[in-house]
Formats: structure tokens, C-alpha cells, sequence
């Protein structure tokens, strides 16, 4: 469907109405990159890292959400969940928050091989201050920043 993959320089927006699981999907597409020996990094706005890494676990279908938060979790299966879920390929950095700190964090990931593919979770809650500019120049503003990144690293984003 992707016609070989997601392409260098290539920014790739995922977008739809909330809560119809763009992050899902994101996760999923991370996932299957770091199994594939790409090494992707998740910039999330939106969730913390240990939330992020409780969707991958939940994911597998070998625990639930609510095995989980109970605490009624067949361990076994747990530990199987997250050797299955997690890979030394797939990061997840939870602090960056403002424009300038996810193009400055993706282009020091690509620079040092630390990154092959980047997902950031989500455009809403990117900061990017300037009174004089309209929401829709925000967004222009912070597309074609993440896009000239992608070209400079020649790799893809994904942004949500």
C-alpha cells in the first residue's frame, strides 16, 4: 500500500478526528520499522513513554488493559508481551515539546544514526508561538519545517 515504504525526505501526514487511533497506527508503523532493522523514534506530545509502551504491550494481545491497571497480570505472558513489544530499534522520546526542540532532537537522531524513520504525536500539540499568525500559518509554518528536516536527513517523518 505504500508502495516500498516510506521514502527519505518524505513527510507523511496521518491525520483524522480523535480517537480513531492515529497513535495506534503510528505505534503499529514504528513497530514494524524496528523489526525491520530501521531504527524509529516516536516523538509523542500527546503520551508519556510508559503510556506508549503499555499500548505496545497491550498490542500483543497477550495482556490487557485492565490485566494491567488491576494488577491481575499472568506474569509470563507479561514478560512474553514485552519482549515482543519493545526493541533496542524503537524509541520513544517524550520530552521535546516546542517546533524548535523536535527538528533540533530528529536532526541529532539522524546525524548520529540514533534515527531512521520519525513519528510525532501530534500536530495539535506542537508549540510554535506567534501572535501575528493565523492557526492555519501555524500549521503551514510547522509542515513545512518538519518537511525540510526530512529533506535534509532524507528520512521520513510521520506526523499525526
Amino acid at each position: 500500500m505504500l508502495y516500498g515504504g516510506l521514502g527519505g525526505g518524505n513527510l507523511i501526514i496521518l491525520a483524522a478526528r480523535p480517537s480513531v487511533g492515529k497513535t495506534t497506527i503510528a505505534l503499529q508503523m514504528a513497530q514494524k520499522a524496528a523489526k525491520d532493522g530501521k531504527k524509529a523514534t516516536v516523538y509523542s506530545l500527546e503520551m508519556t513513554a510508559k503510556e506508549l509502551v503499555q499500548r505496545l504491550i497491550v498490542g500483543t494481545q497477550l495482556v490487557s488493559t485492565y490485566e494491567i491497571v488491576s494488577r491481575q497480570v499472568n506474569w509470563e505472558k507479561y514478560e512474553d508481551a514485552v519482549s515482543m513489544a519493545v526493541s533496542e530499534n524503537l524509541r520513544i522520546n517524550d520530552k521535546a515539546k516546542s517546533l524548535d526542540e523536535i527538528c533540533t532532537k530528529i536532526m541529532l537522531d539522524a546525524q548520529t544514526g540514533k534515527t531512521d524513520v520519525a513519528f510525532v504525536d501530534y500536530l495539535g500539540l506542537i508549540r510554535f508561538y506567534n501572535r501575528r499568525m493565523t492557526q492555519a500559518q501555524i500549521i503551514g509554518e510547522i509542515t513545512a519545517r518538519l518537511k525540510t528536516v526530512a529533506k535534509e536527513c532524507n528520512i521520513p517523518i510521520v506526523l499525526l
